[in-house]
């Protein structure tokens, strides 16, 4: 019997045997292309559950990428907390442009977090999934790392310096960050959702030192995990080979990587211990490359062996639906030896 969707993709993430290698996208899976088939577009999507779910299911109708994903940005908990957000146009993914807090003791997690902001759109986003597609799709819901969101509460560039300046007040904030993590997480585990992804792109290489990362983003990612009783996926963003067996030692049950990791040496550090996702560039392969360029990329990540074939990140909204498609029958009509 072919499993669903949902089965082989719930089934890979937790490294369990499947017909074929599944084609999915733990990041943001909203395209201008999707978005005209429907008639659905942002920044509506961003903060109607019903757009955002119909958004949501039109990924595989669309592509045949295997998810049902939401939301489509991370400033949700930060906007929930206070700071201003820029929502964008259709093509664009929202951005936090300012932030009401200076210092650690600025930060409380709200006693009505869950009632605030787009908190709410997204967990009823997430019932309306399980409603109309759960038994079909793998339902993801994203949230944002603690390091990251605390980077998002303060400002990057003074929380990079607090790294190396002021390390209490960075495990302070993080630790109010990671409180907010697992309340959400699990009122999305809640309402329906078989997978959290943590999203914590500040916590990549390109911004901090694998001790940072040991230091800072480890411990916080390990008690979200132990927290959360579902599925969980791992996101960080750009060349994680340094921090491959960091990665796995918070415990998910996968992580995704971008496309400067390499997936070959990441599946060697894990020695099965987690699934392994990605990692084809979102931008210079999915947007621009040409069909042959697609297949090649998709190859070389399937002949590594990655669990899961995925982008390396979110999809940017001008991806062309043809070029996923690609990516998605390159995995179909591969056979491994």
């Amino acid at each position: 019997m072919v499993p669903s969707p949902r089965e082989r993709v719930l089934l890979s993430l937790q490294r369990k045997s499947v017909d074929s290698v599944p084609v999915t996208c733990v990041n943001q899976t909203a395209t201008l292309d999707q978005m005209n088939s429907i008639q659905v577009f942002w920044p509506e999507a961003h903060v109607d559950p019903s757009k955002m779910a119909k958004l949501a299911e039109v990924a595989y109708m669309a592509t045949g990428l295997e998810t049902a994903r939401v939301p489509y940005d991370q400033t949700v908990e930060a906007e929930a907390l206070g700071c201003k957000i820029r929502m964008g146009r259709k093509d664009e993914i929202p951005s936090v442009v300012s932030t009401p807090f200076k210092e650690p003791e600025d930060i409380e997690v709200p006693k009505d977090l869950l009632g605030r902001g787009r908190i709410p759109a997204v967990i009823q986003a997430v019932k309306i999934l399980r409603n109309d597609v759960g038994g079909q799709l793998p339902i993801m819901a994203g949230i944002v790392g603690p390091f990251t969101l605390g980077s998002l509460l303060i400002g990057v560039s003074n929380f990079l310096y607090w790294t190396l300046k002021f390390p209490e007040k960075v495990k302070v904030v993080v630790s109010s960050a990671m409180s907010i993590a697992i309340e959400y997480g699990k009122a999305l585990l809640e309402a329906g959702a078989d997978v959290i992804v943590i999203e914590d792109m500040s916590a990549s290489t390109d911004m901090i030192s694998p001790k940072m990362f040991d230091e800072y983003a480890k411990p916080p990612l390990k008690m979200v995990f132990n927290q959360l009783k579902g599925i969980k996926v791992l996101h960080i963003c750009g060349n994680a080979n340094l921090i491959i067996d960091k990665m796995i030692e918070t415990k998910p049950e996968a992580i995704s990587v971008g496309f400067q990791t390499d997936i070959g040496k990441a599946k060697e550090i894990a020695k099965g211990q987690v699934a392994i996702v990605g990692n084809l560039d979102p931008v210079k392969i999915l947007l621009q490359a040409t069909p042959q360029e697609i297949e090649e990329h998709s190859i070389k990540a399937l002949e590594a062996e990655v669990d899961l074939l995925a982008p390396g990140c979110s999809l940017a909204p001008a991806t062309p639906t043809i070029n996923i498609k690609n990516m998605v029958e390159t995995a179909k009509t591969f056979k491994r030896s």
